[in-house]
């Protein structure tokens, strides 16, 4: 492996980028709450929200190039851009010349697509400093909670009188919230391996972190819980062994820790197993087999309907929605086939193949760095049973990092050593 000396290979510490990591990840979710609680329009607070991300990429972006960093070169840049190339395409015809109506406004696919997803995106592609990622890891972890209280705090009084089965609010519907759990849960458990051991003076103030650390991960299970979502809660299990399985090769003493973790879960279960048994998740969980769940029926409507009309489309494809319902079809790589056809298709294949390598390789360094290819592997699960190409942003973001992180771990070593204070580095906005 070689490792040349050109320090522009890894991005210097950056404020903004480690910031647009948190907004990518938990940052939606969070604005969702003024709406409810103000009683007003979600547009009112997600449009200059949006605004306020595409900006603040391309301020980073700006400072990205004059600092000299490269972006990773690779061949996934070609099916990359054949994909976005087709998809925009796709837009464009559904948005100009379609004989049917869309159900999601034309402008939403031009606004999301490309200012929340596909230029944001630009600045996950220079190789984060390990300071921005740890910047990065803080700021997901204390949004994601501060979104998870405020929107149970929105939403709770429907469970309380059972008004509701599975948990959601106006503007976040189940799988919403609980993949925001899940990025507490994985985030959280992150933050205890990456973090140094304290010692001295530091003991106290890091026990409390940690404390933080582990009520954040307690938060987001019992929101995946009352959510009553299968698919956040199985992706989030294998991820967590990922971590688990990263925690007990760097640090035996942190692998206790999340030993522990899951012990007192494990107990939680076992005392309160009948009452937590009654709950949607587990409901769900058991109607898997049988396909009881109206929700598996009319996912599996949406797959087989979706499946039909790209294959009576192969090569240009069927369009952005599932014509039936008007809907995405909830499983992104059939999306992708149905938006851009055939090639299209097969270069998000291609993409997802290759992000998956490297997030798997990534998982070789040390937690600090690894933890990205964890998210991503979860996005990726997540990928497969929810969510749309065109809010796709997390998975997007989380993919091109994943590729640049593994890039730069393969051309210098000494980028991604761990600094000796990082407060003592200069960094960049």
């Amino acid at each position: 492996m070689s490792h040349p000396s050109s320090p522009q290979s890894i991005a210097p510490p950056s404020k903004l980028q480690a910031f647009l990591f948190a907004l990518s990840l938990a940052g939606y979710p969070l604005i969702a709450i003024f709406p409810v609680v103000f009683g007003v329009d979600t547009q009112i607070f997600t449009i200059p929200y949006r605004a306020a991300v595409l900006s603040l990429s391309l301020l980073a972006l700006f400072f990205m190039v004059r600092s000299g960093t490269k972006l990773f070169v690779s061949k996934f840049w070609i099916a990359f851009a054949v994909f976005w190339l087709l998809y925009s395409a796709r837009i464009a015809y559904e948005a100009l010349f379609a004989q049917h109506d869309l159900g999601f406004a034309a402008t939403d696919y031009v606004l999301i697509t490309y200012g929340v997803t596909l230029i944001p995106a630009a600045i996950f592609a220079f190789p984060p400093n390990i300071w921005t990622l740890e910047r990065a890891r803080q700021l997901t972890f204390f949004m994601a909670v501060a979104g998870l209280i405020g929107n149970l705090a929105t939403g709770w009084e429907n469970i309380a009188l059972e008004q509701a089965v599975r948990f959601n609010t106006e503007a976040l519907n189940a799988v919403s919230v609980a993949a925001l759990g899940s990025i507490a849960v994985l985030i959280g458990l992150s933050n205890i391996i990456a973090d140094p051991q304290p010692t001295g003076r530091n003991v106290v103030y890091k026990t409390l972190i940690r404390t933080i650390y582990f009520l954040g991960i307690v938060l987001g299970l019992v929101t995946i819980y009352l959510s009553g979502s299968r698919g956040p809660l199985i992706a989030t299990g294998i991820s967590a062994m990922l971590l688990l399985w990263i925690s007990s090769r760097e640090n035996l003493r942190k692998a206790a820790i999340l030993a522990l973790i899951f012990i007192a879960i494990t107990t939680a279960v076992l005392v309160y197993g009948e009452t937590i048994s009654s709950g949607a998740l587990f409901t769900r969980l058991s109607s898997i087999a049988t396909l009881e769940d109206q929700s598996d029926t009319t996912r599996l409507e949406l797959w087989q309907d979706g499946t039909i009309q790209f294959l009576e489309s192969p090569i240009v494809g069927s369009g952005l929605e599932e014509k039936n319902s008007q809907f995405y079809p909830h499983n992104i790589p059939l999306e992708a086939f149905m938006a851009t056809g055939l090639i299209g298709g097969t270069c998000w294949l291609i993409m997802l193949v290759m992000a998956l390598i490297s997030a798997l390789r990534l998982l070789k360094l040390p937690a600090q760095y690894s933890w990205i290819g964890v998210i991503f592997i979860h996005l990726s699960l997540m990928s497969l049973l929810a969510g749309s190409l065109w809010a796709s942003a997390s998975l997007t973001h989380l993919m091109l990092a994943s590729m640049a992180l593994y890039f730069a771990s393969t051309r210098t070593a000494s980028a991604l050593a761990l600094p000796p204070s990082p407060r003592r580095l200069r960094t960049f906005p």
